[in-house]
């Protein structure tokens, strides 16, 4: 009986699915230049529309000499703070210049294959000066020897740029999180949004 071949269970219903596509054969409607056409999940699944216009636009080199930059945000005055990923926080001037990597870092920042992620000015740095930082860290008694894949732990920390833009001053965490890569952001009421990987 067929009751008993499907175990009394409900039948699975046919979903309609669009045509296989061929591997190599000219995909018909494909608007990307590099010939991109996914294979829709369902039918009438599409790829975002083509803007009606496109843009011209102008590369051009603001600054050079900066070692695995991760992270840039503007300073109210124009200038560039950057987050290289080995533990680095640089300023760029208005005028391309890059500035000496700023003392006070973390002593225990981690940074083989991981390292510092975010360097964000708080939405009143012009009056408090102060930076949000992003990094990893590896966990108290970690075996050197013997660390796993992903060692670090990522910390999120609030600091004082100094009055000469020098030196970070009064480095405190404000999160011990899980996971690394952690990107921020900060919402209008000075809340911070942290992402991470695990």
């Amino acid at each position: 009986d067929e009751q008993l071949l499907t175990g009394g269970a409900q039948g699975v219903r046919a979903v309609p699915r669009p045509p296989a596509q061929v591997p190599g054969a000219p995909v018909e409607g494909s608007a990307a230049p590099d010939g991109y056409a996914p294979i829709p999940q369902w039918l009438g699944q599409t790829r975002a529309p083509v803007p009606a216009k496109e843009e011209n636009f102008d590369v051009v080199t603001v600054a050079e000499g900066l070692m695995g930059a991760f992270s840039f945000h503007f300073l109210p005055d124009g200038r560039i703070i950057v987050g290289e990923r080995p533990g680095r926080i640089r300023i760029v001037g208005t005028d391309g210049t890059v500035s000496a990597p700023l003392d006070g870092m973390p002593a225990n920042l981690w940074a083989r294959g991981q390292g510092l992620f975010e360097v964000q000015p708080d939405r009143a740095f012009s009056s408090n000066r102060t930076l949000y930082l992003t990094y990893t860290v590896l966990p108290d008694g970690a075996d050197l020897a013997a660390l796993p894949r992903s060692p670090g732990v990522l910390l999120v920390a609030s600091a004082r740029l100094s009055a000469d833009d020098r030196r970070l001053e009064n480095l405190k965490v404000l999160l011990n999180a899980e996971g690394t890569v952690g990107r921020l952001i900060q919402a209008p009421d000075g809340s911070l949004f942290v992402t991470s990987t695990i």
